[in-house]
């Protein structure tokens, strides 16, 4: 449910969604989401959760915490991050979506996810700026 769920707010937004649609492509009844769920809100929530909590589980390995920098490295973790968007492109498209005007998904995605990407990225980058590899 929560694939089918990030696959459509990825391709149509969350107005654009609804949960007709997201039960037809997850193949289960209305009544069955709201089983789960108290309504969309709360299911467009666990569905971002899923997608950020996916991805972020592959990027934030303990080996990237204590490391040489090296050009090789940085090439590789970037290089690393751009495949896994494309494997979930609701990674990328659910920010651009919520991105292109303000409410309070746009608010919840950058409190709950959008810092800690960034937070993650600067604490990688650090060792590279020490190094004078990248200026400040």
């Amino acid at each position: 449910m929560l694939e089918a769920a990030a696959a459509l707010f990825a391709e149509r937004g969350f107005l654009g969604t609804s949960l007709a649609d997201i039960a037809e492509a997850s193949g289960v009844t209305k009544s069955n989401i709201f089983y789960f769920f108290t309504g969309k809100d709360e299911l467009w929530k666990a569905a971002v959760d899923h997608v950020f909590d996916s991805l972020h589980s592959q990027v934030d390995t303990p080996g990237l915490r204590d490391f040489t920098p090296s050009w090789e490295l940085f090439e590789a973790v970037l290089r690393e991050h751009v495949l896994t968007c494309a494997r979930q492109p609701a990674y990328i498209k659910i920010p651009l979506i919520e991105g292109s005007q303000h409410s309070w998904r746009t608010e919840w995605l950058a409190e709950r996810h959008m810092k800690r990407s960034v937070a993650w990225f600067a604490a990688f980058l650090a060792p590279f700026v020490d190094a004078g590899m990248i200026p400040p």
